[in-house]
C-alpha cells in the first residue's frame, strides 16, 4: 500500500469525529449564512409579494398545445455550458461546504431540519404517504385564483429541504419563475424522520412516497401540473417514480433527474469500501462519519436492533450497506413478504428495487437526465453511458446529457447560469400556464 495513502486514511479516520464539529461545521455556517444573507439583500430583505412574476403573462419559454420531449431538449442551452477548471472533486467539495453544518445536525436531534429558514411567504407542512407515514414538506404557493404549474424537488442522500442543494432553487422558482413549489423530506431524513421513526430505503419505497405527495398536492386548486426534480437519491427517486404505472395520470410537468446513481452498488461501494484514488478519501471519511452518527442517533435504531434480535434478525449494523442489508432490506422486503429469504438475498433485491437503471428504459413520462462524467460520488460507466444514450435514442420519452465537467449535483458551482437556466426551461416548457383567474373551488 502506498505509504501517503495509508498515512491519509489514518489521519482523516481519526480527525474526523473532532475537524468536522469543531472546524467544518463553524466553516460551513458562516458560509451559509453570508450566501443567504446576500440572498436576502439581492432581493430587498423581505421577498415581499412584490417580487413575483406579473400573474397575467405566460412565460415566452411555455410549450404550446402539442409537447414533444425533443422540442423540450432543443430548447435547452445545453451547449452553453461554461464550466469553471474545476475536477470532479473540487466542484463536490465546495458545492457541499455549505451543506455540512446542516448534515451534521440532520444527523442528530436537536437541530435537525432547523438550519436555515425559508421566507415568510412558505410554509411547513406534513403530508400524510404509505399507511400515514408523515412526509414533511415545505411549500410556496401562489394564489389560489391564479393557479401555476407545480414542481416538486427532492434532495439527495444525508441532505434535506433545507439544505443550500434544495433551498436556494426552491426559492427561485417560486419569486422568479413563479412556480407552485413544494419541497420534501424523504422518509429518515430531515424533519421527516422527526414524524415518524422509519427507515430511507435508499430510494426504492420513496417512489411511493413521492407519488403519494403529488397526490395530496392534486386536491389543491393552486396547481395546473406538477413536475419532479431530483438530486442524486432524490434523482433516482423520480426516476423510478416516472417508470410508474401511474405516473401518466400524475406527472404532467416533466421530470429531471440531476446526479442519480444510475448504478446504486457502484454508488454504495463508494461508501463502503476504502477508495483507491487518494482525492476520495476524504469524502470517503466523511459519509461514513455523518453514516455512523445517523445510526447512533437515529431513534428508530436502538427500537431496530431489539426487534431484529427478537425476530431472529442480525442486529450487526455498523455502516451503510449493513444498514441496508439487516434493517432495511429485511423490514420491507423480508418481514411479512419474503421471510424464507437469506439476508444477502434480500439486499440483491433491495438495490434491484433502489437502483434507477433498469428503471430508465421504461419511464412512461418525459424524464431528462443530467449527469457529469466526472461524479465522484455515483460515478458511471463508459458503458452505461453508451448503454443510456442509446435508450435516449431509441425512447422518445427519455434524454440523457452527459457533461465533462459537473461532479456530483456541482453544476450551479461551475456555471451557476446555465444551470439555473436548463432547469428553468425545462420546467416552464412542460408547465400549464393560465392567465384568466379562476375560483378556487370552481
Amino acid at each position: 500500500m502506498d505509504v501517503r495513502y495509508a498515512i491519509k486514511d489514518k489521519m482523516f479516520k481519526a480527525t474526523m469525529p473532532v475537524m468536522l464539529p469543531a472546524v467544518g461545521v463553524p466553516l460551513s455556517l458562516a458560509a451559509g449564512m453570508t450566501l443567504h444573507a446576500v440572498a436576502n439583500v439581492r432581493r430587498g430583505f423581505h421577498w415581499n409579494h412584490h417580487a413575483r412574476p406579473s400573474p397575467t403573462q405566460v412565460p415566452p419559454d411555455a410549450g404550446g398545445e402539442v409537447r414533444t420531449l425533443d422540442e423540450a431538449i432543443s430548447r435547452l442551452p445545453l451547449d452553453a455550458y461554461h464550466p469553471l477548471p474545476l475536477d470532479g472533486y473540487d466542484s463536490t467539495t465546495i458545492r457541499g461546504l455549505v451543506d455540512i453544518a446542516p448534515m451534521y445536525f440532520d444527523t442528530g436531534t436537536l437541530l435537525r431540519g432547523r438550519l436555515y429558514r425559508y421566507p415568510r411567504h412558505f410554509h411547513e407542512t406534513l403530508i400524510p404517504v404509505l399507511e400515514g407515514t408523515p412526509i414533511s414538506g415545505i411549500m410556496g404557493l401562489h394564489h389560489a385564483k391564479l393557479p401555476r404549474p407545480g414542481l416538486v424537488i427532492i434532495h439527495g442522500l444525508m441532505n434535506s429541504k433545507r439544505q443550500d442543494q434544495v433551498r436556494p432553487l426552491t426559492i427561485k422558482a417560486f419569486y422568479d419563475w413563479g412556480f407552485n413549489v413544494c419541497a420534501i423530506d424523504l422518509r429518515g431524513f430531515g424533519r421527516s424522520a422527526e414524524s415518524v421513526s422509519v427507515p430511507s430505503a435508499a430510494g426504492g419505497i420513496e417512489a411511493g412516497d413521492v407519488m403519494d405527495v403529488v397526490r395530496y398536492l392534486r386536491r389543491f386548486p393552486h396547481f395546473t401540473s406538477i413536475g419532479l426534480l431530483g438530486f442524486s437519491l432524490g434523482g433516482g427517486t423520480v426516476i423510478k417514480v416516472a417508470a410508474a404505472r401511474e405516473a401518466p395520470g400524475l406527472i404532467d410537468g416533466g421530470v429531471m433527474a440531476i446526479s442519480p446513481p444510475i448504478n446504486f452498488e457502484a454508488a454504495l461501494n463508494r461508501f463502503e469500501d476504502p477508495p483507491e484514488d487518494h482525492q476520495h478519501l476524504m469524502t470517503y471519511h466523511y459519509f461514513r462519519f455523518l453514516i455512523q452518527r445517523m445510526l447512533t442517533h437515529a431513534e428508530i435504531m436502538r427500537w431496530a436492533r431489539k426487534k431484529l434480535k427478537a425476530e431472529g434478525g442480525d442486529p450487526n449494523i455498523d455502516g451503510f450497506r449493513s444498514y441496508l442489508r439487516n434493517l432495511v432490506a429485511w423490514g420491507y422486503l423480508g418481514h411479512g413478504f419474503d421471510s424464507s429469504s437469506d439476508p444477502d438475498t434480500l439486499l440483491e433485491k433491495l438495490l434491484k428495487l433502489t437502483s434507477p437503471k433498469r428503471d430508465l428504459a421504461r419511464v412512461k413520462v418525459p424524464t431528462f437526465v443530467l449527469q457529469a462524467l466526472d461524479d465522484p460520488i455515483t460515478p458511471i460507466s463508459a458503458e452505461e453511458v453508451e448503454e443510456l444514450r442509446r435508450l435516449s435514442r431509441e425512447s422518445p420519452l427519455l434524454r440523457c446529457h452527459f457533461t465533462e465537467r459537473g461532479g456530483h449535483t456541482a453544476f450551479q458551482v461551475l456555471d451557476r447560469a446555465w444551470y439555473y437556466e436548463v432547469i428553468r426551461k425545462y420546467f416552464t416548457y412542460w408547465g400549464d400556464w393560465v392567465t384568466e383567474k379562476r375560483h378556487p373551488f370552481a
